[in-house]
């Protein structure tokens, strides 16, 4: 059943009980009138069968607590879709639950919500969506190709634990800024909240697509090694987190057996792309830099990872000389990797 939201909702009507798929639409125009959060629970809740929601630009405010009651059972629903504002969804989704291998797909306008409304958002995805345990993610990938716009996806074990349908994400957020706001989340914040919400020792593969995100650095990368020391598989990005990366991934000169934690020792795929060829020789440096640290991460038991540089224009023969010296060291170029294993 497809609704829009001019006129009476017929909330009451028996067709309700038999639906496997409702999709309500909203607009921007004020004469549509969004439902009211405890009319379209109580309509869910008289859908047992309901395989597929969506929920387009549709979603009430907030309601008090004490008039929406019960959160509703969706225990059959497959596919979730929600088109709204940060507030407006994390408080529908903190009203009903879901399986953990169901699919969810929010495009979410956040231009001026902080930081801790994000954080509340993801809090949902934690504590309070899911029937049971939440999804457990093995895969995750952050895609920044517009100053206003940050994708989230994320692949879990009860979606499919080998992967065989990796082109489709179990949770798919889209945040929206539409324009930036001096009270917003920033993106290193924002980006940094994701991985912390989605990101345990059972993430094996990451990936950061697009442009660069402004202070992603050195630092955020051991971060991120330490919240998810069993990765197996890192795309690095933007050729500008190239140098970044490098840098963590880089030991002492008497490196001890602890540092194995927060440098990756699992790595067994590592894909950077590097900046653009020149010919002050700042590119074989960046490259001397990295073959040392994975000479030494062998030296303490650390895996070594095969490594691909995404190749843009021809290398300087220099670039590679470096890895000639890294024992089981796999070294290639080519295009980005698209498979199971990597997304």
């Amino acid at each position: 059943m497809k609704l829009n939201t001019r006129g009476r909702m017929p909330w009451d009507s028996e067709l309700f009980a038999h639906l496997v798929t409702l999709d309500i639409s909203g607009s921007d125009d004020s004469d549509d009138t969004p439902p009211l959060l405890g009319p379209l629970l109580c309509a869910l809740a008289r859908i047992p069968e309901l395989e597929t929601l969506i929920l387009n630009r549709c979603l009430p405010p907030p309601a008090p607590s004490a008039t929406v009651g019960a959160r509703v059972n969706l225990s059959k629903l497959k596919r979730l879709e929600v088109v709204a504002s940060l507030t407006h969804c994390t408080c529908f989704l903190g009203q009903i639950t879901i399986n953990a291998s169901a699919t969810v797909l929010l495009n979410i306008w956040c231009s001026d919500a902080p930081r801790e409304d994000v954080e509340e958002l993801l809090t949902v995805f934690q504590s309070r969506l899911y029937m049971a345990s939440p999804p457990i993610v093995q895969a995750l990938k952050f895609t920044w190709d517009d100053p206003y716009d940050f994708q989230v996806d994320v692949w879990s074990i009860q979606q499919n634990a080998e992967f065989k349908n990796y082109k489709s994400a179990s949770i798919k957020l889209d945040f929206d800024w539409r324009s930036a706001h001096p009270r917003g989340v920033s993106p290193l914040d924002l980006a940094w909240a994701c991985f912390a919400a989605f990101a345990s020792h059972e993430l094996r593969s990451f990936r950061i697509s697009g442009g660069h995100i402004a202070g992603w650095d050195a630092e955020v990368w051991r971060r991120l090694a330490r919240a998810a020391p069993d990765l197996q598989r890192l795309a690095g990005g933007a050729a500008a987190q190239c140098a970044e990366l490098c840098e963590a991934l880089s030991l002492p000169d008497r490196p001890d057996p602890a540092w194995a934690d927060c440098c990756l020792p699992a790595l067994t795929y590592l894909e950077l792309e590097p900046p653009a060829p020149t010919s002050d020789g700042e590119e074989p440096l960046l490259s001397a830099v990295l073959a040392r640290s994975l000479a030494m991460r062998a030296s303490i038991g650390c895996s070594t990872p095969e490594l691909v540089f995404i190749k843009k224009g021809d290398y300087d023969k220099g670039w590679f000389e470096p890895f000639d010296a890294v024992p089981g060291l796999v070294v290639r170029t080519g295009q980005r990797r698209a498979d199971p294993e990597m997304v």
